[in-house]
């Protein structure tokens, strides 16, 4: 199986650094959007308690 990414990663070609930049930035967001909407309900109040 030969995977899509190699086609997106063309060497010397600017698209491929924001295209790069969009997917680690949308793939980033994703992670922090489920970690927050998992802590809010779960406990807002230790974590900042947990900060000195």
């Amino acid at each position: 199986m030969q995977d899509p990414a190699p086609v997106l990663y063309t060497d010397s070609s600017p698209n491929s650094f924001k295209i790069t930049i969009a997917e680690l930035a949308s793939f980033a967001w994703l992670h922090i959007a489920a970690i927050v909407s998992l802590r809010q309900p779960l406990a807002p109040e230790p974590l900042t308690k947990d900060c000195p």
